[in-house]
């Protein structure tokens, strides 16, 4: 499980501000075998990065990515990765926040339900995530319609 506990941001000065997320942002995510290997392997290279460099004064932070210290990146460096990762992958180049709506829509497409979707992005109600993604929403209730017509049909069918 991942727990979303705080939010790290900037503020009009560009000083990292570290908050409570609001409302329902505070919440827990299951994580999927793919995720938990790969957050795995990040520990390990990190924890071998660390002592490959002795710096066993290293901070913890409890974060995820951090740099060989073990102090947070500024959030505009990661966002710096994160595009630099893009490029190197041959992926369009998009804002860091912008994933986290490729994340909803890919959810929306795959057929979640959008009370999943919701709880995942930590929106306040699963309108707000209809009301976000409703083209992609509407999709799913062309592609329930089908699916009902098909069943009538198949229990018509069945029953004559």
């Amino acid at each position: 499980m991942l727990r979303v506990a705080s939010q790290r941001t900037t503020d009009a000065d560009w000083q990292v501000v570290t908050k409570e997320p609001k409302g329902t942002s505070r919440r827990s995510i299951d994580l999927g075998p793919l995720v938990l290997h790969a957050l795995r392997e990040h520990r390990r290279d990190s924890e071998s990065e660390r002592l490959h460099y002795a710096l066993l004064a290293r901070q913890q932070s409890g974060l995820v990515l951090v740099q060989l210290d073990g102090q947070p990146y500024h959030p505009d460096r990661l966002r710096e990765l994160f595009q630099a990762l893009a490029r190197r992958a041959g992926v369009p180049v998009i804002r860091l926040h912008d994933a986290r709506h490729s994340c909803a829509t890919l959810a929306l497409d795959a057929g979640l339900h959008p009370k999943v979707v919701q709880q995942l992005l930590g929106h306040s109600s699963w309108s707000v995530t209809t009301d976000l993604y409703s083209h992609r929403v509407e999709r799913l209730q062309r592609d329930a319609s089908q699916r009902l017509e098909e069943l009538v049909e198949s229990s018509d069918v069945s029953s004559r």
